[in-house]
């Protein structure tokens, strides 16, 4: 609670329990360039379960709001999301500014920001304790990740094309991560791939500046997709454990050295390997007669 000039002032995440739901929408939107397709032909809003991208559930209040392309520029005050709110996706659109993470309610379930200008850091330790997808693709943010402190509920976290800093700690992820994507940034360090959740599939830290050895060892038995390509990875890539279920693997342009044994790799659809500075290829013959950065069978 704030306090100004003898007043007491609620923050809006508090205000917007007590308003009704067509005010809260309203003042997410106040600062969006063009409200045009939210208002009738009077300048008036229109109620907000004949918004575009708003849909509701049995008792009329907000589940999904899904803005996609919306023009104009602007911005979205996330202070105001309705408590009813489970999935929560902006996408292909201009709107910039940063997202007020922490005032997100907690019934949030999904949360998807893709192709925007939104910018500043993540709120980590304030995410809804309920949040099973948390998707910020080819956005601005930036700061450090604190993949220790996400929600336990998070099976699936993308990070994809942002400007994200730091070392990336992968030994203590939520058990039910599956899918972790956080490629095109710009982490740095070492990477412990020895205690990833037992029912990861994918994992994805290509384009970095990741750097030190590599064990593959102990990938969990459901992994499908490693991606470590474009990254300073270097020392000997041992391919004999690798799970059976993977289908993809990307170690190209790294500075992997040593022999690489493609013996224990017959079941790997994709895999790219080129730009490296590997000295000998074990069963090689297997490989692209064409290209050595791709084998696909």
């Amino acid at each position: 609670m704030l306090f100004f000039s003898g007043m007491e002032i609620s923050p809006p995440e508090v205000v917007s329990l007590s308003i009704s739901q067509q005010s809260a929408m309203e003042k997410i939107i106040e600062g969006i360039v063009d409200i045009a397709e939210f208002q009738d032909d009077k300048g008036n809003f229109l109620d907000f379960d004949q918004w575009r991208g708003v849909t509701c559930n049995d008792q009329n209040e907000v589940d999904m709001i899904e803005w996609h392309e919306i023009i104009g520029g602007g911005s979205l005050d996330f202070s105001w999301v309705p408590r009813t709110v489970r999935i929560l996706s902006i996408t292909q659109t201009d709107l910039s500014g940063s997202v007020n993470f922490a005032a997100l309610p907690e019934s949030v379930e999904e949360i998807l920001i893709e192709g925007t200008d939104f910018s500043g850091e993540v709120d980590w330790v304030s995410l809804p304790m309920g949040l099973r997808s948390l998707e910020l693709e080819s956005n601005h943010f930036t700061g450090e990740v604190m993949l220790t402190r996400l929600p336990e509920s998070i099976k699936i976290l993308s990070l994809f094309g942002n400007a994200f800093v730091g070392s990336i700690e992968l030994t203590q992820l939520p058990s039910m991560v599956h899918d972790l994507s956080l490629n095109r940034n710009q982490f740095t360090g070492e990477v412990d791939l020895r205690s990833l959740p037992p029912k990861m599939r994918s994992l994805m830290i290509d384009h970095n500046r990741l750097h030190g050895t590599v064990n593959l060892a102990h990938l969990p038995a459901s992994m499908q997709t490693l991606y470590l390509g474009h990254n300073t990875f270097s020392g000997e890539l041992d391919l004999s454990s690798l799970p059976e279920t993977l289908t993809s693997l990307r170690v190209d342009t790294n500075n992997f050295s040593g022999t690489l044994n493609l013996l224990h790799t017959a079941g790997v659809r994709f895999f790219t390997y080129g730009e490296n500075n590997f000295s000998h290829f074990e069963e090689v013959e297997k490989a692209s007669p064409d290209n050595d950065a791709c084998r696909i069978c």
